[in-house]
C-alpha cells in the first residue's frame, strides 16, 4: 500500500493517504488568526460576548480557554485533543502554539498552529457604575431613638453580608457604592433595588427595622421611566436577642415584628408580647453590661453562682435547653436582682 499523494509506501494510511498528507491536503481543524481576551482592569472580571463574569483565573489561562474554544476539530479527527501553550511577551502580548492531536481510521494525526493573543484591559459595566457613583436605590438607616454605634456597626455588616452573599451567587450587580454619614443614620447607596430590598429584609429580621418605601422619577430609558427608590429602615434600640428591662424584671427579645415585640421573662421563663410602642420605655442593657458568674454547682433546673458584685452565692432558674460550656455563665444586674443571660 503506498500514498497516492506523495507515493511513499509502507505507511499507515487513512482515505488512501499518508498521515503528512492528510494533514496538508485535508482541513482536519480550522484555527483562530488571533485570539483578545478583554478583562476588566479594576476587578479582573472576563468579558464573555456582552456580558461580564468574574473570573479567578490567570491571564495566560484565559487565553488558553479562548484558544480552545476558538479552535474546531473536524468531526473525523477520532480522540481529539486541544493543547495551547502561552508565551508572554510583555503584560499584554503573547504568542499562542496551538497542537491539535488524534487519530483519523486510526492513523495518528497532528497539527500545529502558532498565533497572537492580547489582553486588552477595560471598565466593566459594574465598576464603571461603581466609580460612576450609579445606584438604583437608598436605604437610610435610623433608629426609633438615637442611634447607638453597636447598631450601625451592626447594620454595616449586615449590609456587607448579604451583597457579599449576593455577589457570591453570581449578582454583580449587588454593590454598595458609598455609606454616608447622616444627620441621625447612615445612608446606604445601593447598585440596584432587587438588593436594596433583600438588605432591608435582612435588616427587619435582624434587627426589626420598621420599613417604608418611596420612590422618585430620575429620567427615562429606551422610552420607559425610571425611578429611584428610597426606603427608610427604622430601628428600635433593641433586637432580637437583646436583653431589657421592663416592668422591674428583665426579659431577653425573641423577635420583633411591625407592631409586637415577643420577650421572654428571664426570672420565670415565660413567654410574653408587647406592642412596641410600650418598649420604648425599655431599658436595653448593651453588651459590655453582661458580666461573668463562676458557677458552684448545678441541678437540672437551676444553678448556685457566685454574685460578681456582692461574692455572695445565688441561686438562678435555668431556662429550658440551657447548656454551659465552661465553669462561668453570663449574668445581668437588674433592681439588685442577678439574671441569667441566656
Amino acid at each position: 500500500m503506498f500514498c497516492v499523494e506523495c507515493g511513499r509506501e509502507g505507511l499507515a494510511l487513512a482515505e488512501g493517504v499518508c498521515a503528512d498528507c492528510l494533514v496538508r491536503t485535508q482541513t482536519l481543524a480550522t484555527f483562530p488568526d488571533r485570539v483578545a481576551v478583554e478583562i476588566c482592569a479594576h476587578c479582573g472580571s472576563l468579558r464573555r460576548g456582552s456580558a461580564w463574569e468574574d473570573y479567578g483565573g490567570s491571564r495566560q489561562a484565559t487565553l488558553q480557554a479562548q484558544a480552545r474554544q476558538a479552535t474546531e476539530v473536524d468531526p473525523r479527527v477520532e480522540d481529539a485533543k486541544v493543547e495551547v501553550d502561552v508565551r508572554a511577551e510583555d503584560e499584554r502580548h503573547h504568542r499562542l502554539s496551538i497542537t491539535v492531536t488524534g487519530r483519523v481510521q486510526q492513523v495518528p494525526v497532528r497539527l500545529d498552529r502558532e498565533i497572537r493573543g492580547t489582553i486588552r484591559p477595560a471598565t466593566c459595566l459594574r465598576c464603571s457604575r461603581v466609580f460612576g457613583g450609579y445606584y438604583e436605590a437608598i436605604v437610610q438607616l435610623r433608629g426609633e431613638g438615637k442611634l447607638r454605634p453597636d447598631q450601625v456597626d451592626r447594620a454595616g455588616a449586615i449590609v456587607s453580608r448579604v451583597l457579599d452573599r449576593m455577589q457570591a451567587a453570581g449578582n454583580r450587580d449587588a454593590f454598595l457604592v458609598e455609606a454616608r454619614e447622616e444627620k441621625g443614620g447612615v445612608d446606604y447607596y445601593l447598585g440596584t433595588t432587587a438588593s436594596a430590598r433583600i438588605v432591608t429584609k435582612a435588616l427587619t429580621e435582624e434587627m426589626g427595622a420598621r420599613l417604608s418605601e418611596s420612590a422618585s422619577l430620575v429620567g427615562r430609558k429606551d422610552g420607559r421611566e425610571m425611578y429611584r427608590v428610597t426606603f427608610l429602615a427604622r430601628v428600635p434600640e433593641y433586637a432580637p436577642g437583646s436583653f431589657v428591662g421592663l416592668d422591674d424584671r428583665i426579659h431577653r427579645v425573641q423577635t420583633v415584628g411591625p407592631k409586637l415585640v415577643s420577650l421572654v421573662d428571664l426570672a420565670t421563663g415565660r413567654s410574653v408580647t408587647e406592642e412596641r410602642e410600650r418598649m420604648r420605655g425599655a431599658r436595653v442593657f448593651l453588651r459590655e453590661e453582661i458580666a461573668r458568674a463562676v458557677v458552684v454547682s448545678e441541678t437540672e433546673t437551676d444553678l448556685l453562682v457566685v454574685d460578681p458584685a456582692t461574692m455572695r452565692t445565688v441561686e438562678l432558674r435555668k431556662p429550658a435547653g440551657f447548656a454551659r460550656s465552661s465553669g462561668e455563665v453570663p449574668v445581668l444586674r437588674w433592681n439588685d436582682e442577678l439574671y441569667l443571660a441566656s
